[in-house]
């Protein structure tokens, strides 16, 4: 004869505890993503400025990194310019950060990149020191939020070499 007796508590709890270490694990992963996001977007947005840097001191061209949003997502863009009027793009990407948020400081302000301001960088062929962007400001600072994590670019006018904190 079989036994019909169902489930033991204690085999509800063992599956319960399974399920936990389940949902837990699956938070954390998520997170993790985010903290992922912070890091990959600031290493990326790092690389092109040191290339713009470069191409901004060889060539006769002067290039610019810009850094736009449009709806949610950041774009990083290489922009050169033979003179004020004639810009083109020379490359664009979309920034995989996910529910994050850029901003910028010039002098002792704080800016947020937005879809009616955008940040722009650019290098003196002389120095590779910070050149004023089109407002004149001079940027010291890029920090890059997702998820809890902060990230940021630590910019050195005179010089023009950056490093990542955080």
């Amino acid at each position: 004869m079989r036994d019909n007796r169902g489930v033991t508590l204690i085999e509800l709890i063992v599956v319960m505890a399974i399920m936990a270490i389940l949902a837990i694990g699956t938070t954390v992963g998520y997170n993790l993503l985010g903290f992922g996001s912070a890091e990959s977007t600031v290493k990326r947005i790092d690389a092109m400025l040191q290339y713009v840097r470069l191409e901004n001191m060889t060539k006769s061209e002067t290039y610019y990194m810009m850094i736009e949003q449009a709806g949610e997502h950041y774009y990083l863009s290489v922009i050169e310019a033979t003179n004020d009027v004639d810009r083109k793009v020379i490359s664009r990407e979309k920034l995989g950060l996910k529910k994050g948020k850029i901003t910028y400081q010039a002098g002792a302000s704080f800016y947020s990149i937005n879809s009616s301001s955008a940040l722009e960088v650019g290098f003196r062929k002389d120095t590779g020191g910070i050149k004023g962007n089109s407002e004149g400001q001079i940027i010291s600072s890029i920090k890059v939020s997702a998820t809890g994590r902060t990230c940021t670019i630590r910019l050195v006018e005179l010089t023009g070499k950056h490093y990542i904190e955080g």
